[in-house]
């Protein structure tokens, strides 16, 4: 897509998990620079650093659009429209990922905790000064360059929600689905959820699952 700069977070040593997300990309046409340090421990230190490294590359690209990704992710058919769409909205930043129900409008919320059909589209994120979950965002270069002044201390999504305008939105269905073990663990014990709840697979190449390996944190 010419109007987004795709790039990717990562760490070294997760090479095959990486690999499985960056195949799956390619069958939708999207190519992701990957950013990882090996100079910094796991830990928010890190994570800041590539985070910065990766929309900082975005940014020179001169595309009007970064999509920001993790690397333990499935995507759904939808998400090639997915992300057209958003960028069509002309909305300064859009997750196509929402881990749990917290963050979508009451309405939705109820459609999709009752099964109930529902308009796929953007909605406005709920809560979004809690935000949480980084996974997948298409942000606009004027929002990049918000995220990152006087940004110094933790993590990209916490940062996103504290500068997010009324206007940040979210795609649902969610395109994304995320996976990741020790996430898992974490957010457990902080009573956070970990996965999309309006996401659904597409292909039996989907992970369906959670991954053996550390993330990025």
């Amino acid at each position: 897509m010419n109007s987004a700069c795709c790039v990717m977070i990562s760490v070294p040593q997760r090479v095959k998990v990486r690999q499985h997300t960056l195949d799956q990309l390619r069958q939708f046409g999207f190519e992701a620079q990957v950013f990882a340090r090996s100079d910094l421990p796991l830990g928010a230190r890190n994570h800041r650093a590539v985070v910065v490294d990766a929309l900082r590359f975005g940014l020179d690209s001169n595309h009007p659009y970064i999509l920001f990704l993790e690397d333990d992710l499935d995507f759904a058919a939808h998400f090639p429209a997915a992300v057209a769409g958003s960028v069509r909205s002309g909305s300064p930043v859009v997750t196509l990922y929402c881990a749990g129900y917290r963050f979508y409008p009451s309405e939705l919320k109820r459609a999709l905790k009752h099964n109930r059909p529902y308009e796929p589209g953007l909605y406005p994120v709920a809560n979004r000064r809690r935000f949480f979950g980084s996974q997948a965002l298409l942000m606009s270069r004027s929002f990049v360059e918000r995220v990152l002044t006087g940004w110094r201390w933790g993590y990209l999504d916490n940062r996103v929600g504290w500068v997010a305008p009324p206007s940040m939105m979210l795609y649902a269905p969610n395109p994304v689905q995320h996976y990741g073990v020790n996430l898992q663990r974490v957010c457990k014990v902080l009573s956070l959820p970990h996965t999309s709840h309006s996401f659904r697979p597409t292909n039996a190449g989907q992970r369906g699952g959670v991954c053996e390996i550390e993330t990025t944190r």
